[in-house]
């Protein structure tokens, strides 16, 4: 084997007893793989500073944990009898760090996009909502200045029917209401509409 590409002794020993759950010995590790881990962190936060996804006050301190945190499962995972005869556990431990670190940020530039998405249908609502209140508006302007103006082309029963009629009454009830016949009732609805349709038209209709 070259021995360029063997995991020196010491190192073995120290990655035994992290996985023998030594706390102690993954501190050691750590501290020996500190460069590698602060470089990678390093590296990702710069990539996030490039990028448009949030880089927050804890940031550097979060990628450096996720650093850390990769180192752990590669010493729990490094088999020197295994692959780790044809690479040394400080060129794997790197491997997994940047590679947990692109997971890491592939997460969250994921997150801003679904944020990105909410954010616009939220404002898509808003803007719907507000053309909607908008439409509303207006409508109730153009009935209210349509009323208004129906007072000068309608005769007093025209206006009692219709006011009856826009509260939602039946002819029948109406009728009832007015004391008047069906027939009556009906006719004045005729005359209403032709006489609004008519008004509608006029060009100094203010509605």
């Amino acid at each position: 084997m070259d021995k360029s590409l063997k995991t020196d002794d010491k190192t073995l020993a120290l990655l035994a007893r992290v996985k023998d759950g030594d706390g102690l010995a993954f501190e050691q590790l750590n501290e020996k793989y500190s460069a590698v881990t602060n470089a990678a962190s390093a590296s990702a936060l710069r990539y996030l500073e490039r990028t448009d996804i949030p880089v927050g006050i804890d940031s550097a301190d979060d990628l450096k944990q996720e650093a850390i945190i990769a180192l752990y499962r590669a010493a729990m995972s490094y088999d020197p009898e295994g692959d780790g005869r044809a690479v040394t556990f400080g060129l794997y431990a790197k491997i997994c760090i940047k590679n947990a670190l692109i997971s890491e940020l592939r997460r969250r530039g994921a997150a801003k996009r679904r944020s990105d998405r909410v954010a616009r249908r939220m404002q898509n609502r808003s803007e719907k909502a507000s053309r909607d209140n908008t439409a509303v508006v207006e409508s109730r302007l153009r009935l209210e200045a349509l009323a208004k103006e129906s007072r000068r082309v309608l005769s007093r029963y025209e206006q009692n029917v219709l006011s009856e009629y826009m509260s939602g009454k039946t002819v029948a009830e109406i009728s009832d209401e007015l004391n008047k016949s069906q027939k009556s009732v009906n006719n004045a609805l005729y005359r209403i509409r032709t006489k609004l349709r008519s008004l509608a038209k006029e060009p100094d209709a203010k509605f």
